[in-house]
């Protein structure tokens, strides 16, 4: 997580992936820096993933991971 967030790290483990992100159309000063060491950055959504390619990011290292919703809890009453 960019900004210290909680994290963690599996024992043994050999890849560094963020998954985050930002609802505006920059990143916050040092998230790009701390980004960067990740190998790959997942983020929700295509808006996304053009912001933190505009932002810096390598566009191999950007994949789109959708947050799970359930339809159900969000349908607009009839």
């Amino acid at each position: 997580t960019p900004l210290g967030l909680p994290s963690f790290q599996v024992k043994g483990s050999v890849r560094l992936i963020s998954s985050t992100m930002f609802e505006c159309d920059g990143l916050p000063t040092g998230w790009l820096r701390r980004l960067l060491r990740c190998e790959e950055v997942w983020v929700p959504s295509e808006f996304n993933r053009e912001t933190f390619r505009n932002a810096g990011i390598p566009a191999a290292r950007l994949q789109v991971m959708p947050i799970p919703a359930n339809p159900a809890l969000v349908a607009t009453p009839q």
